[in-house]
């Protein structure tokens, strides 16, 4: 258990992980997962996750969460939003879940957070990391620092792991570039 989180003590404090949300599907091909956050194929060039700012729409005309970027990585597609919240929404986690399993972490700038985990086109479980509420928890959160204001972050991103066996490494996260789309926030 320590070495798990140890594994992800990047994530707290991180300046880079200011707001974002991180998606892990698995089960579907990027394609699907691409289709899912409607992305506009004409938009895609490879970026890292701070280089999706230059891609966003800015405010007046949108408010930089437009972007996503979706690779594979082992068995799993991974959806990276800096700024973005589409993939804790509802109706993206019943599309991405409908093969098997997925799990998408999401925090603001203003520390607002939700983890969402769904199976086979059902939501099993939503809350929020740091406002942890056990009533309704999975097996996988049990032992995880949820709740506690220094560690959600790390322990949404061990939950993530626990869930699709996908180690998500500040490199990959932050530095790889990987294919980036401009989505359409409203979708």
């Amino acid at each position: 258990m320590t070495d798990l989180l140890a594994a992800y003590e990047w994530v707290e404090g991180c300046a880079e992980l200011d707001a974002y949300c991180v998606s892990v599907t698995v089960g579907l091909d990027v394609q699907a997962v691409a289709d899912a956050f409607q992305v506009d194929p004409s938009t895609m060039r490879p970026a890292s996750f701070s280089e999706q700012r230059e891609l966003a729409t800015p405010y007046p005309d949108g408010f930089g969460n437009d972007t996503v970027g979706i690779d594979r990585l082992g068995d799993a597609v991974i959806a990276l939003q800096e700024n973005g919240w589409a993939g804790v929404q509802e109706a993206c986690g019943i599309r991405l879940s409908q093969s098997g399993r997925y799990a998408a972490t999401y925090c603001s700038v203003n520390a607002d957070m939700s983890l969402m985990v769904a199976r086979h086109g059902v939501i099993e479980r939503v809350f929020d990391p740091l406002l942890y509420d056990a009533n309704g928890a999975l097996e996988e959160e049990a032992g995880l620092p949820f709740g506690h204001p220094g560690s959600p972050g790390v322990a949404a991103f061990a939950l993530l792991e626990r869930l699709t066996g996908v180690r998500l490494t500040r490199a990959w996260v932050l530095e790889d570039r990987h294919p980036t789309y401009r989505r359409d926030p409203d979708s």
